[in-house]
């Protein structure tokens, strides 16, 4: 009985061992052809998937100016303007929409008090300077009582002696909603900010006072690609699952004994 178990007991072994070295090439195969897998699925979802893309920029304006004004440029091929030098150009692509935000800082001055509503004009300029588009936004600093004013200044006192709070207030006008407007002969290549003198008041009076300004640019992608945006980690990992799919189909198909 004891010589029947050493050769049942030896084959066994052999089995086992030839079975961990066959789990063993077959995983080193799998491997092999999963990193060309996940290297053509990389290669190929950064060419279909788009990222949006988003331009901030601090603005100044012009107050040597009758309308200060501030410009921004879109596409780095059309910035020929020294002034703007410092800003940074995004190329927004053709298929994208864009719109464009402005952000200001205004002190609740006397002077911005007593100003009231004031206008902010924004103009999207084509690359030989024909404006294509005109918007338009009334705006002004949020309405507060005498004595609420009051009310808070003596809340705030110690944080607004020691230069931790500010008499100011932030508006954000969304100035530029999809845009959309594209052709080769009107291509847009920057955006210009304006502000409109209040009427009524002398030179230089009626403009509001600011004390820094802010514009932020982001793009919109189309539907399909926002689709792909949006999804694209999960279209990251099914596109390499079916690649490396059909890599082992084509393996088993074609080179059969090379993997079994």
């Amino acid at each position: 009985a004891a010589a029947d178990i050493g050769p049942k007991v030896s084959r066994m072994v052999k089995r086992m061992g030839y079975g961990v070295l066959s789990a063993a090439y077959v995983f080193m195969l799998l491997n092999l052809l999963l990193v060309p897998a996940i290297l053509m699925d990389m290669v190929l979802m950064s060419r279909l998937v788009e990222e949006p893309v988003q331009l901030r920029e601090s603005i100044n304006f012009d107050y040597t100016e009758a309308r200060p004004s501030a410009r921004v440029p879109l596409f780095p091929q059309v910035v020929t303007d020294k002034s703007v030098s410092s800003l940074k150009a995004w190329a927004i692509p053709k298929t994208h929409s864009f719109h464009i935000t402005a952000t200001l800082q205004l002190p609740e001055s006397d002077h911005n008090i007593r100003l009231g509503m004031f206008q902010v004009r924004m103009e999207i300029l084509a690359v030989n300077g024909v404006v294509l588009s005109r918007f338009t936004h009334p705006c002004m600093l949020r309405y507060r009582s005498r004595p609420i004013r009051y009310a808070k200044t003596a809340m705030l006192a110690v944080p607004l002696i020691l230069g931790l709070e500010v008499e100011s207030q932030t508006l954000v006008l969304k100035l530029v909603e999809a845009y959309e407007e594209r052709s080769s002969s009107s291509y847009p290549g920057s955006a210009k900010i304006l502000l409109e003198p209040r009427a009524g008041f002398g030179p230089g009076a009626g403009l509001p006072e600011i004390y820094n300004a802010e514009v932020l640019v982001q793009s919109q992608l189309p539907w399909l690609k926002s689709v792909l945006y949006k999804w694209k980690w999960t279209c990251y990992v099914w596109g390499a699952v079916l690649i490396f799919v059909l890599e082992v189909a084509a393996m088993v198909c074609c080179c059969r004994n090379v993997l079994l």
